[in-house]
């Protein structure tokens, strides 16, 4: 099971809903009974990695 974010653009309820891949999209809004609910497109998580690293602190030593 995945779970999918909806948003309702008319009345802005927002509802996270766990389905399977197969399954047909959520076409109506449960709070306000809108057809306009919908999934936004997912941006890619913010990661920023700091520091050296395990690659720098010696891990990887004499492997090369």
């Amino acid at each position: 099971m995945i779970s999918y974010f909806y948003r309702c653009p008319d009345c802005g309820h927002e509802v996270t809903i766990e389905q399977r891949i197969t399954d047909d999209k959520v076409q109506t809004c449960p709070k306000c009974g809108s057809a306009k609910f919908h999934r936004p497109p997912r941006r890619a998580p913010l990661v920023q990695f700091k520091g050296g690293g395990w690659f720098d602190q010696g891990y990887m030593k004499g492997e090369q």
